[in-house]
């Protein structure tokens, strides 16, 4: 009897710096190291000369026309934006793997608003079986659910974003003028007013001047950054704060090793990957306590109680001393972060499409 057959959407791979990108890499890594019961391919784009057969090729005309592949018993649409795979019909079952519903508390124009609604709802109304990120993006959903007509009989699970861990390091990005020796305080993320990087300009003026603010982003709101940037001229911080864009995963990796503190003051999230990524450095990691960042940093993350610079400040030097005084507390954050096993996350998925398939466990 043949296998049953499944298409995992990985498109968000040609942009390997991204949340989405990184996240699509590691469940790719995760099923290709299991045991296998399905035959498997992945929609991506295809690297020059690549013609195995376990991809479905992204093609540039897809922007205009792209109808959902037939003949595969499982589509697997790894995010709620996805424009593709909707204009015709699936023959088999889907698995949708909801990220975030952020769209609903931003301040959009109207017109975007609805254009993003009608994205994410065209998503959410196919899918078979909803993966949420996490409980809270689970409980957002229940929260809207008069937004959207959902299938009769969808399931609505939360499986854990997992990562590939990995102590691998090297230099500091060219760009930037600090030694790995400098105190200095690391945030990764879009530059977006929800991230809050504001916050964390106007805390460091309430810090000692041996303090560095690095702010990694590979995109942003350009209104935003250009705030940012004013604030930073204001307040007299040019040559404490830094900013860099796309810089390598290795790069990245080596940042948040050497970091004093990794601080996400984020008012919205559906998972953080970056937040569990310096946790499993082992490096004290400060959040607010909004959205799923409780969540996922747990009892071992220390949290902004308010998002008032001076108060940020007192948090974070606070936290620091504490963390100087805790020889344990490296140990139990590397511990907390590898429950968030790409692994672990892969299996789960690999379940789900056992059972959409028929597959009995």
């Amino acid at each position: 009897m043949a296998k049953k057959r499944v298409l995992v959407d990985l498109e968000r791979l040609k942009y390997p710096n991204s949340g989405l990108g990184f996240f699509c890499h590691c469940l790719h890594r995760g099923i290709l190291e299991a045991k296998q019961e399905l035959t498997i391919h992945f929609y991506k784009e295809l690297e020059r000369g690549d013609s195995t057969v376990d991809k479905v090729a992204f093609r540039g005309w897809h922007r205009l026309f792209n109808p959902t592949p037939v003949f595969y018993n499982v589509l697997h649409v790894t995010h709620q934006l996805q424009k593709y795979f909707r204009n015709t019909p699936h023959q088999g079952k889907r698995v949708l793997t909801l990220h975030d519903l952020n769209f609903l508390f931003e301040p959009l124009t109207p017109r975007r608003y609805a254009r993003v609604l009608r994205r994410v709802r065209r998503n959410i109304e196919l899918a078979d079986i909803i993966v949420c990120i996490s409980e809270f993006v689970r409980q957002n959903l229940f929260d809207n659910l008069h937004l959207f007509k959902l299938k009769q009989g969808v399931e609505i699970e939360v499986i854990h974003n997992g990562l590939i861990f990995s102590d691998e390091i090297d230099s500091f990005p060219s760009s930037l003028h600090l030694e790995p020796t400098d105190k200095f305080l690391l945030n990764i993320g879009t530059l977006h007013p929800k991230k809050q990087q504001m916050r964390l300009v106007e805390m460091l003026q309430f810090l000692p001047n041996s303090y560095h603010l690095v702010l990694v982003s590979s995109d942003g709101e350009e209104e935003y950054r250009d705030l940012v940037l004013s604030q930073i001229k204001t307040l007299g911080l040019e040559q404490r704060v830094h900013i860099v864009s796309n810089i390598s995963n290795l790069e990245k990796q080596t940042l948040l090793a050497h970091c004093s503190a990794y601080v996400h003051p984020s008012i919205a999230e559906g998972f953080g990957i970056p937040p569990i990524e310096a946790m499993s450095f082992g490096r004290p990691t400060f959040l607010s306590t909004h959205t799923s960042l409780p969540e996922i940093g747990g009892a071992e993350a220390y949290y902004f109680g308010e998002l008032e610079a001076q108060a940020m400040a007192t948090t974070l030097l606070e936290g620091l001393e504490q963390y100087a005084n805790d020889p344990d507390k490296p140990k139990r954050l590397k511990a907390w972060a590898h429950r968030y096993d790409y692994k672990t996350m892969a299996t789960a998925y690999l379940s789900l499409y056992k059972k959409l398939a028929g597959i009995k466990a």
